[in-house]
C-alpha cells in the first residue's frame, strides 16, 4: 500500500516487489527520506507486479455485514459509537484495526467494540482477504484497505472521522 504515498522512506531493498510506475515513482521521491544517501544499496532492483495479496471476489448480495477499519492513530470509543449511533442495530460491524497498530491500542479497539457490540478483526491474525470476505463494505479513512475492499468488490466508504492525523494524503 506505500506505493500510493511519498512521504514513507527510501526503498533500499536489493529487490522490491511494486503496484506499478506510479508506485515506483512515488518511491524515487521518497530517497530523500533517508538520511545518509551512502546507505543506499548501489544495486537494487524492482519489479513492477501489481497487488499480491489474495482478494476474493464478492457476489452480488445484499448483506448487512461492514468493516470499519481504523487507521493506527483514530480514538476508537468515540468513532465507534458514532457510527453505531449513525446505523442503529441495522448492521452487524467488524472493526479492523491497522497492522501497524500497537498492543495497548488494539486492547482499547477490543474494549470500545465490546462496548457497541461490534467484532473486532487482529490484521495480524486475520488476513485481509479472509476480513474482506466477511463484509460487503468497509468504512475508512486514509487507508490503502479502502482500495483493496474495492478491488475485491466490496463498496468502500471514505469516513473523514476515521482519517486520524494523517488527513487524507491517498486523495479519496
Amino acid at each position: 500500500h506505500a506505493s500510493v504515498f511519498e512521504t514513507f522512506p527510501a526503498l533500499n531493498f536489493d529487490i522490491s516487489f511494486l503496484d506499478g510506475e506510479k508506485a515506483f515513482r512515488d518511491y524515487r521521491n521518497c530517497e530523500h527520506h533517508i538520511y545518509d544517501a551512502a546507505l543506499l544499496l548501489p544495486r537494487r532492483y524492482v519489479v513492477l507486479s501489481g497487488i499480491k495479496k489474495p482478494l476474493p471476489p464478492k457476489s452480488l448480495t445484499t448483506r448487512t455485514k461492514l468493516g470499519i477499519a481504523l487507521s493506527k492513530d483514530t480514538d476508537p470509543e468515540p468513532n465507534l459509537r458514532k457510527l453505531r449511533e449513525f446505523l442503529p442495530g441495522r448492521f452487524e460491524m467488524t472493526v479492523r484495526a491497522h497492522p501497524g497498530t500497537s498492543t495497548e491500542r488494539k486492547r482499547q479497539i477490543k474494549y470500545a467494540c465490546n462496548a457497541q457490540q461490534m467484532v473486532f478483526s487482529d490484521p495480524s491474525k486475520e488476513p485481509i482477504g479472509t476480513f474482506l470476505a466477511k463484509v460487503s463494505a468497509v468504512i475508512g479513512g486514509s487507508s490503502s484497505i479502502l482500495l483493496e475492499a474495492a478491488i475485491s468488490g466490496a463498496r468502500s466508504v471514505y469516513f473523514e472521522p476515521l482519517a486520524g492525523r494523517m488527513g487524507d494524503p491517498y486523495g479519496f
